[in-house]
């Protein structure tokens, strides 16, 4: 799934192909499945020829700001990207939303899983009003209550509700950083502790924005950006997926153990774990 890194990198992307301050020309939902969630005829109604006015990123939502007081908001779950392509290339299977703007720009939703959401709405909140803070903008001090919880690291970051935006692959590496091992409660982390890890979790997630993001792996549901490059972070992560490589920190071999169900990476010498604490 993409996190904040590569949902940002979309955004960029987007702004940098110069979408903002175009019209939609043309629009049309190609898949029965994501019907079932924004309606063709309900869309085209209420978006053909507005004009895009603000693209930005609230956690893993992608949002299109219109001129006319709608925004187009997007969840890339799984395996949804959004991808530039030739207005006159075949449709494919995987392909379920098209649109054209008056820069001659031809996007694509490209989705094998199916999972990947688009909504239309007028009050953004309703979708994502249940997210936690933005970890980039956050000060310390609204951080650091966040984590006095029992609840463990892992769970607790990968919460949306607590803070917008992490995944996995970021918080793998953001409490390998901090050196905090993935199963010690938040509750437990004093000050240095908490600032160490709010610094690990910026520190991770502008080394993703300034990678274009992490592919993990090379089939159709990876992350690509709109053009279709990879992502490069994959090439910096220092435990995620890195299982039996050396810690950069001290050469110790890096695990894979499973945490609240989920694949964790750790070095079991820098992350050591606690259970008294």
């Amino acid at each position: 799934m993409p996190e904040l890194p590569e949902v940002e990198t979309i955004a960029q992307d987007l702004i940098y192909n110069g979408i903002v301050n175009q019209v939609i020309e043309s629009v049309d939902v190609m898949s029965p499945h994501l019907s079932q969630y924004i309606d063709n005829e309900i869309l085209k109604k209420n978006i053909l020829g507005s004009t895009i006015v603000g693209i930005h990123r609230r956690g893993k939502y992608l949002a299109f700001s219109l001129n006319n007081g709608f925004s187009l908001i997007v969840h890339f779950r799984m395996s949804g990207k959004i991808l530039i392509t030739p207005i006159q290339e075949p449709v494919s299977p995987h392909q379920h939303l098209l649109m054209t703007f008056s820069n001659e720009l031809h996007i694509r939703f490209h989705d094998p899983r199916k999972f990947g959401r688009w909504t239309l709405t007028n009050n953004p909140c309703s979708v994502y009003g249940h997210l936690g803070p933005e970890p980039l903008t956050m000060t310390f001090d609204t951080f650091y209550p966040l984590l006095k919880r029992q609840r463990a690291l892992k769970p607790l970051l990968l919460d949306q509700t607590v803070i917008a935006g992490l995944g996995n692959i970021y918080v793998d590496e953001s409490l390998w950083y901090s050196k905090l091992h993935p199963l010690r409660p938040g509750c437990t982390l004093n000050k240095s502790d908490a600032r160490s890890l709010y610094k690990a979790i910026q520190l991770s997630l502008i080394k993703g924005i300034e990678s274009g993001g992490t592919t993990i792996g090379h089939g159709q549901c990876n992350y690509k950006r709109m053009e279709g490059a990879w992502g490069n972070n994959q090439k910096r992560l220092n435990v995620y997926q890195q299982q039996g490589n050396p810690c950069h920190h001290c050469g110790t071999k890096i695990i894979k153990i499973f945490v609240a169900q989920r694949g964790t990476h750790l070095c079991p010498t820098c992350q050591i774990h606690n259970p008294n604490r």
